[in-house]
């Protein structure tokens, strides 16, 4: 049987953690941006953060595929320089994508960074064909390129990050498989069907849940529950990373409030931190430390992976039932949390 195509969404996403956990080629990547882009150069730059198939509304409603900030202060930074790169294995450009780019950066800047670099990723082959759009993206490196730098790892690295080498040379590899074999979109009713198999199964399962539909997003790699305390964020479900949180935005402010509330009625099991992709501090997570979500394999039916379906269902469940069991003191959170935006928007 035929392997399933790799997904663009799957590779950024291991692309993002590259980015985000592997130093030697972070710095790989901004050495190939300072030698377009001599803006780039003028000192030491340090990631604050990096996103995959982010949104940015400020900006436009489309998504970028990595969107990575950076700093080159040290005392109170604040991002100065922000990378927006666009992964293509084959896919062709949608209408206005490439232009969107452009614009995005340029509205980026002074807006939300001092400087705004657009990046391309792409096999060497679609690289050499690109049109106008290719003019969209000052920067462009190749797959093979990044397939090159991970095929030879430093000979001090710990058997962990040696691994994760492999790992990453190994989806760059399906990646230019898929490009020399010839492209063959991700097929749409897969996707669905695999979506429309996991809301059935809830629906039996633990009726009392509620998926929030994403329409529209074939590629999509989360699933998201409505909670019953509104306010409260959302419960997500990010199915190839295997992990199942509750996700409050913006209110990285109320992290001691929401450890202690969690350490009071879970006996230790919940354990707060800050999203891990998103701007430090920003947002919150709030998991079961003994939750089991085993990842989901996308290439595959979601019925052929039904236990471990089932297994995250569970952990979404847990903490559904935790946020209704304790309603009365999550609903003063977010109060607090509205009044200390009404004050800070009165100043």
């Amino acid at each position: 049987m035929a392997r399933q195509k790799l997904p663009e969404t799957e590779l950024g996403a291991k692309l993002a953690e590259a980015l985000h956990e592997v130093p030697a080629f972070r710095a790989w990547l901004l050495r190939r941006i300072e030698a377009v882009l001599p803006e780039w150069a003028a000192g030491q730059l340090n990631l604050m953060y990096v996103r995959d198939d982010h949104p940015e509304p400020s900006l436009d409603s489309r998504r970028t595929d990595i969107w990575a900030a950076f700093t080159d202060t040290s005392a109170n930074p604040i991002c100065t320089h922000l990378l927006l790169g666009e992964l293509k294995i084959l896919a062709p450009f949608g209408r206005g994508q490439a232009e969107d780019y452009r614009k995005r950066v340029n509205n980026a800047c002074g807006k939300l960074c001092r400087c705004a670099a657009a990046l391309l990723m792409a096999p060497e082959r679609y690289l050499g064909c690109m049109g106008r759009e290719g003019d969209c993206f000052p920067v462009k490196v190749s797959l093979e390129d990044m397939k090159a730098f991970f095929d030879h790892p430093p000979a001090d690295l710990s058997d962990a990050v040696v691994d994760k080498y492999v790992e990453y040379r190994w989806l760059l590899g399906l990646a230019l498989e898929d490009e020399a074999v010839g492209y063959m979109p991700l097929d749409s009713e897969l996707r669905e069907t695999q979506f429309r198999w996991y809301r059935m199964f809830v629906m039996e399962y633990q009726p009392h849940l509620v998926v929030h539909d994403l329409p529209g997003r074939k590629q999509s790699y989360d699933i998201q529950f409505d909670l019953p305390v509104k306010g409260f964020g959302y419960i997500k479900h990010r199915l190839i990373r295997g992990k199942v949180v509750i996700e409050w935005l913006g209110k990285g402010d109320l992290v001691s409030e929401v450890t202690k509330l969690a350490e009071e009625t879970s006996g230790g099991r919940l354990v707060v931190s800050f999203s891990d992709f998103g701007e430090p501090g920003k947002s919150l997570h709030i998991r079961f430390r003994d939750a089991i979500t085993p990842p989901l394999a996308l290439g595959r039916g979601f019925a052929e992976q039904a236990k471990a379906v089932r297994a995250c269902v569970d952990a979404v469940n847990d903490l559904w039932q935790w946020v209704d069991d304790h309603a009365i003191q999550i609903n003063q959170l977010v109060s607090e949390s509205s009044t200390r935006k009404q004050s800070r928007d009165a100043v």
